[in-house]
């Protein structure tokens, strides 16, 4: 186990962190802030200045233009993105910290939850939050798709169910492969402490804590929350098209959400199956929750895809200037650049046309059926 010495300088913490982050990755029980090991892990953290950087939260459904809001904003001088860290499929954070979690956590603005609440520190807090959740292991557990859909199907239903613990993972490295691993990966060398002097936000975007914005608000304490909002109608679109796993998730379809988004229970037959009615429902459940969180915090940002398509620069030096980052020319290049051809994932469209396109690919009988259900969980203004 790598030692954190004062004579070592604040440039040899990340890989103080790193070790420790290996143990708590491992631990049966993971340490909250009072206990000795994660003082030190808050020390060194506050060493490195991660602790007083500005915090940025990106939230919003899948598929409803997130990533392109945070590519933008990471541009920014001084901003560090980091992307999706509580996504077990494609983040190391989350594989490690999610195992007894939904993919969709259900959390209220007080519940408690240690090892949620530990991933969000590492994510906001930690100088390597970045090239840990997307290192050469999260590289390699992505390889392992199909398995980690099952693992995330098979936890999905025992925790939803309330039966039974969940199943392990199927990545499984030893303590000293990681450890080792975790040693070697310290940041480059132009990315050490002056790196670090001039990084005055963190930036983390996040689509599956749709259902607890207000959780992941309080217990980090972020300065600025930006929910992003797109037509229903082009976020399902989206979904189809893609054939989205989590269109339909157990633990999002629960009895207790569905009571709770109003009268939309009798839309939801079998909470696994992918049809346009569970999609709909998914859908009004977690529009309905962004919608809530927004009512209770009137200082929160909301931005509408459809809004920013019409003029992106405009709307991003808008919303630049209102979480107050710095908005330069090149940002205004980036956000040109992306304006152009593109599909599936990459970030790249044109914006204009990205309006209302959804249009020629739904039957009326189909847009009936999704305008229903989100008139039933008094979402009407959606339709």
């Amino acid at each position: 186990m790598i030692r954190f010495s004062a004579a070592w300088g604040v440039d040899c913490a990340p890989c103080y962190i790193d070790s420790c982050l290996l143990r708590l990755f491992n631990s049966p029980k993971l340490c909250n802030e009072g206990r000795p090991l994660e003082k030190k892990v808050y020390r060194v953290w506050r060493i490195c200045g991660s602790l007083s950087m500005k915090k940025i939260l990106v939230i919003g459904v899948p598929r409803s233009g997130t990533t392109w809001v945070e590519n933008i904003l990471g541009l920014a001088r001084g901003v560090e993105g980091v992307f999706e860290p509580d996504n077990e499929k494609t983040s190391l954070l989350g594989y490690c910290f999610k195992k007894r979690s939904l993919r969709f956590p259900v959390l209220a603005a007080t519940d408690t939850h240690p090892d949620y609440a530990h991933l969000w520190r590492v994510a906001y807090y930690a100088p390597q939050a970045a090239l840990v959740s997307r290192s050469l292991l999260t590289r390699l557990l992505m390889a392992r798709k199909r398995s980690l859909e099952k693992w995330v199907r098979a936890k999905e239903r025992i925790i939803s169910n309330g039966c039974g613990t969940s199943p392990a993972g199927p990545l499984r490295l030893t303590a000293k492969v990681l450890c080792g691993y975790l040693r070697v990966m310290k940041l480059d060398a132009t990315s050490t402490r002056q790196d670090r002097q001039r990084q005055t936000a963190r930036l983390v975007k996040s689509v599956h804590g749709v259902l607890c914005p207000e959780w992941i608000a309080a217990t980090i304490g972020v300065d600025h929350v930006v929910v992003v909002l797109r037509s229903p109608f082009a976020v399902i679109d989206s979904w189809r098209r893609m054939h989205i796993y989590d269109a339909v998730r157990p633990g999002c379809l629960q009895k207790k959400l569905v009571e709770k988004a109003f009268g939309i229970e009798d839309y939801v037959k079998d909470g696994s199956s992918p049809n346009l009615s569970n999609m709909a429902a998914q859908l009004a459940i977690m529009y309905r929750s962004l919608e809530d969180a927004l009512t209770s915090n009137p200082d929160w940002v909301t931005i509408h895809h459809e809004d920013f398509c019409t003029d992106p620069t405009a709307k991003f030096y808008a919303l630049y200037d209102r979480i107050g980052l710095p908005f330069d020319d090149r940002i205004a290049e980036g956000i040109q650049s992306r304006n152009r051809e593109g599909s599936g994932y990459r970030t790249q469209r044109v914006a204009t046309k990205e309006i209302g396109k959804w249009r020629n690919r739904f039957g009326a009988s189909e847009i009936d059926e999704i305008g229903g259900i989100f008139k039933d969980a008094d979402l009407a203004h959606w339709v």
